[in-house]
């Protein structure tokens, strides 16, 4: 009933009542109220004006939007689902699993029942549909019981069927409700068994179950979705092979048991942790620009001999970059000449493979009509001799800058005419010509998929995108290819207008410097995009395709532009906004990180080394964005009053432990002798003093453990810690967001309570051999002896003030993972644990301690 139709009734209601009670009989007067009362209530209630139940009375989530691709399923044992007959018309299918035997029967056509056993309680259900319908499921899938859960019992679905930005976003609750510590809370949710199951962590579970070999788990650790509300897509479901939705069903063989806890956490790692691509398998690709060289079209639309290069020599402006003569080389700027300069081109693919970046994204420019040389292809030479260049590991893909060149937007000749007719003959043509490069090893496939991107999207229509999609696909398939990667830039484009079918195949290429939100100099007609603002309002979403620019200023392409066009140019680009973007790039991560640019330098997009900057943007990305495999060696040093490793049954077992569960790693251990040797033998004098000078053992220990995984890279862990976790190094190095893997110190927040606290606990980190962060700390380290430095704490000499003090100029300093008491955890759960030193016993003599040596200021030896 509509509102003010309820209120006419009530009004009338009350009026008619109240003559009653004054006129006839008080008693009646009442009785008709509360009857009709009751009634309008009831009618209220049982019907909305569009005939289903009120929202309030089910889970938001059970109340979806009209589509003809969704499906319901519903888990039920001897509850009161009346309800499905309501709301099954909104669904091409509801899918019922009885699995208390109890008959039931629907008036609904599309709703389908299908008798189950009662064992592994909802969860069972799920997985059976997802087994049985896993080669023909419906675009979107709502999973609930047939119950409302009761209060403390968090729900939700995924909201995803208008906005597959946020399929992440389920509602779940913490491992706290599991955590054995408050039985209370752990009774109460019936989890006691639980805890004290023989699996105390994921990690034994997934061993015991033979999920070893699935590259499942990714963050087996990570908060739980509650199985019993959710909602999940095709995509998300089928990216989990059928054989491990198998293994889960197989693994529930009563109706509830302790086992079903484990199955419950595994429905978000399987369906969600798969949209976070790792950042240690992140490609980067830098933009190619081709052009510099002299080209007939640029003769005719300019002047003889045209380049950005010679645009940029002739420039005269404050701040100017140019091309370095060193690291490419190059006598002058005139020499920066893709023809008369044979080896420049493997100068740059060798800075490639010197700062680990994935390769080139060239750009490729492809017209149907051309009436200066009738050239479909330009500069296609240069393109072709970056495929053919001595790449090694490297690849290179096109991005097709298929803007026309005319005098209204790019050119100075107004007789010339350089454009695209997108008429079927020319297309067929350019993607006949595209499989001959494809063709090429080193052009970049995804899964057997050449990579393409379509740079202007504006200049095409809906209909020839999805032609081109078509065509490209099925050539590929004949040319021996799985398909076609096509990817297309969206600037300028309402992303609700592209086709559907490729909708999902869309990034956004940085800076989008056309837009309305950059300002203009009064009195010079010149405009500026703030970085920091850019930056801060950059709302990225999930794409396999990110963007990432520096600097940007074109006045050297428009230096020789007739039309008196005013440059754009970038301020506020400053380094701390440069780790903002990084973060904001880690938070999403793509599968490709394109860098914009590699060489542009008529719009100041370089990251090429420059005469004035030298590798600046090279070394920036590879500090941030390097993510080098951490080698599979685990180092533990104990240095005493002997020379000599000393071990008990307690400690084997502990280093034991390791092996145990990280399957392919080395464990070496160092005493003290052992560490001078290895410090003479790779550093310098200075290094040795330094080692040398240092009394407290624990400070040594220190010293030692950066200087040995700065050498050869691997995992520090310190001498009784114990690994409970499987694949424990091997998951935390996929998972980092940082080059190194490093934990928060609970030490420090003891003794530093300043409010941006960042002590790092190097008593378990892992690195890459040679990183920079360790280079700075040894060196820090040797300064701080030199000067006999002892700082506010203990900690800020050697270990994880200093650490954390280093690692935070370059990172966030926000580190997610953190140490408490004896435990280290990631998301409150516990991976490893630090033995006492009761372990030790009296095999082991414990030395000096730093602690008493710090407060007596006896830490450094005189020097000789």
């Amino acid at each position: 009933m509509k509102i003010y139709t309820t209120l006419l009734c009530v009004i009338i209601l009350i009026c008619t009542s109240i003559l009653i009670f004054k006129f006839v009989n008080p008693h009646i007067g009442v009785s008709v109220f509360i009857t009709g009362l009751t009634v309008l209530m009831y009618l209220s209630l049982k019907k909305t004006d569009n005939g289903t139940m009120p929202s309030h009375n089910l889970p938001k989530y059970l109340i979806p939007e009209k589509t003809d691709t969704e499906e319901l399923v519903v888990a039920m044992c001897n509850e009161d689902v009346s309800w499905i007959d309501e709301h099954a018309h909104k669904y091409k299918l509801v899918t019922v699993y009885n699995k208390c035997g109890k008959v039931v029967k629907f008036k609904s056509p599309n709703v389908k029942v299908i008798e189950s056993p009662n064992i592994g309680t909802c969860d069972h259900a799920y997985l059976s549909y997802i087994i049985e319908r896993y080669d023909s499921l419906p675009t979107f899938i709502e999973f609930t019981k047939g119950w409302r859960p009761p209060k403390g019992e968090y729900h939700n679905c995924l909201p995803c069927k208008t906005d597959k930005e946020k399929h992440n976003e389920l509602m779940s609750f913490s491992l706290k409700d599991y955590n054995f510590s408050n039985p209370v809370n752990s009774h109460k949710k019936g989890l006691s068994k639980f805890q004290t199951s023989k699996y105390n962590n994921m990690g034994e579970w997934v061993k015991d179950s033979e999920f070893l070999t699935e590259d499942i788990y990714k963050r087996n650790t990570c908060n739980m979705i509650y199985g019993g509300q959710f909602g999940a897509t095709k995509e998300q479901i089928i990216n989990t092979p059928k054989k491990v939705w198998e293994h889960l069903r197989s693994q529930q063989k009563y109706p509830r048991a302790e086992v079903d806890h484990f199955i419950e956490r595994t429905w978000r790692p399987l369906l969600c942790e798969y949209k976070y691509n790792r950042l240690t398998d992140m490609l980067k690709y830098a933009i190619y620009f081709p052009q510099f060289h002299q080209i007939r079209e640029n003769d005719i639309n300019f002047y003889n001999g045209y380049t950005d290069i010679i645009n940029l020599r002739d420039l005269i402006i404050h701040k100017k970059e140019t091309p370095s003569h060193i690291e490419l080389p190059l006598t002058s700027i005139n020499d920066y000449d893709y023809v008369k300069n044979k080896n420049l081109i493997q100068s740059q693919i060798e800075l490639l493979k010197k700062y680990d970046i994935d390769g080139f994204a060239t750009y490729h420019y492809w017209f149907s009509d051309n009436t200066i040389t009738g050239n479909k292809m330009i500069m296609e030479n240069i393109n072709n001799n970056l495929l053919n260049s001595d790449l090694g590991d490297k690849k290179i893909f096109y991005i097709w800058a298929n803007e026309d060149w005319t005098s209204s937007v790019l050119t100075n000749n107004k007789k010339t005419v350089i454009k695209n007719n997108y008429d079927d003959v020319n297309i067929m043509e350019h993607c006949q010509y595209l499989m001959s490069v494809f063709s090429n090893p080193g052009y970049l496939k995804f899964d057997n998929k050449p990579v393409f991107l379509i740079h202007h999207l504006r200049m095409i229509s809906n209909s020839i995108i999805s032609k081109y999609y078509n065509i490209l696909n099925k050539l590929c398939k004949e040319y021996n290819f799985d398909g076609i990667y096509l990817r297309i830039n969206s600037d300028y484009k309402n992303i609700e207008d592209i086709p559907e079918n490729i909708r999902d195949k869309c990034y956004d290429l940085h800076p989008q410097y056309k837009n309305p939100d950059k300002y203009t100099q009064k009195g010079t007609g010149i405009s500026y995009v703030d970085y920091k603002k850019y930056v801060d309002e950059l709302n990225l979403y999930y794409s396999d395709i990110q963007s990432i620019f520096f600097d940007f200023d074109n006045s050297a392409r428009l230096l020789y532009n007739k039309k008196d066009r005013k440059p754009t140019k970038c301020v506020n680009n400053t380094e701390e906004e440069y780790k903002k973007y990084f973060n904001k790039i880690k938070e999403k991560v793509p599968k490709i990180l394109l860098i914009n640019a590699w060489n542009e330098w008529g719009e100041k997009m370089h990251i090429e080394p420059s005469n004035e900057k030298g590798n600046y943007y090279l070394e920036l990305i590879n500090n941030h964005l390097n993510f080098s495999k951490i080698p599979k060696i685990i180092h533990k040093v104990f240095i005493g009053d002997n020379d000599i490793v000393l071990l008990n049954n307690a400690i084997t077992k502990t280093h034991n432990s390791w092996l145990k569960y990280n399957k392919g790693y080395e464990l070496k251990l160092w005493a003290k002798n052992e560490c001078r040797e290895y410090l003479i033998n790779n550093f310098e004098k200075d290094v040795i003093d330094t080692f040398v000078r240092l009394i407290p053992y624990a400070y040594k220990t220190d010293f030692f453990r950066y200087c040995v995984i700065y050498m050869e890279g691997g995992w520090y862990s310190d001498w009784s810690q114990e690994c409970f976790e499987f694949n424990l190094l091997e998951r935390l190095e996929r998972d980092r967001k940082h080059p190194l893997v490093t934990f928060k110190d609970r030490c420090g927040y003891k003794l530093d309570h300043t409010k941006n606290n960042n002590y790092i606990n190097n008593g378990f980190f892992g690195a890459p051999k040679g990183h920079f962060i360790l280079k700075e700390i040894i060196q820090k380290i040797i300064h701080n002896v030199k000067i006999n430095y002892y700082g506010e704490n203990r900690l800020l000499p050697t270990g994880p003030g200093l650490f954390g003090n280093i690692f935070c100029k370059y990172y966030s300093p926000v580190i997610e993972n953190y140490y408490e008491s004896n435990f280290y955890y990631i998301e409150e759960t516990q991976i490893i644990k630090s033995k006492c030193d009761w372990v030790l016993n009296n095999d082991f003599p414990m030395g000096n301690s730093y602690r008493e040596l710090w407060k007596k200021k006896k830490i450094y030896a005189n020097t000789t």
